[in-house]
């Protein structure tokens, strides 16, 4: 998805009519200027609550302030919430 609209970028001034339809792109690929100039030929199509598509800046940062407004609160070493964090799933 995040290529097609990239290219479609790229294209749309050789070819005006181009349309693009991207599928799940992730949300970081354009600022809200560049989003609104082309909406008139790009169309995002997100299924569900996939995460792809709400990766973006603002959410990251939310994410982050939020784990450690967390780690903060919790009353375990922050030395073991570290490492569980890095550890994978089992």
């Amino acid at each position: 998805g995040g290529c097609a609209q990239v290219l479609s970028l790229m294209l749309r001034p050789s070819f005006p009519s181009l349309r693009c339809y991207a599928y799940e792109p992730p949300g970081c690929i354009f600022d809200d200027v560049l989003s609104e100039d082309c909406k008139e030929w790009i169309t995002s199509i997100v299924r569900h609550d996939d995460v792809v598509p709400r990766v973006t800046q603002p959410n990251l940062e939310s994410l982050r302030d939020e784990f450690f407004d967390v780690v903060a609160r919790i009353k375990v070493p922050k030395s073991r919430v570290f490492h569980d964090v890095r550890s994978p799933c089992p």
